[in-house]
């Protein structure tokens, strides 16, 4: 079983921390543009850890909703 710490450090590892969801919607936007050919559908999500919003990739089963 995983410990707390580690299952922290994997998910904030290496992350931006955004303060509020627009703010990482917003990221996502810029993203899109910077780099349409590498773009994958994304969301914000709030990290049960740290308490700020990050970016990531959404599971293949949640595409289309």
């Amino acid at each position: 079983m995983a410990s707390k710490r580690h299952l922290r450090r994997k998910s904030c590892f290496g992350k931006k921390k955004h303060k509020t969801s627009n703010d990482a919607q917003y990221s996502i936007v810029i993203l899109i543009k910077n780099h349409p050919e590498n773009y994958r559908k994304m969301s914000a999500y709030k990290c049960k850890f740290c308490g700020s919003w990050h970016i990531g990739h959404r599971p293949v089963e949640h595409w289309g909703k």
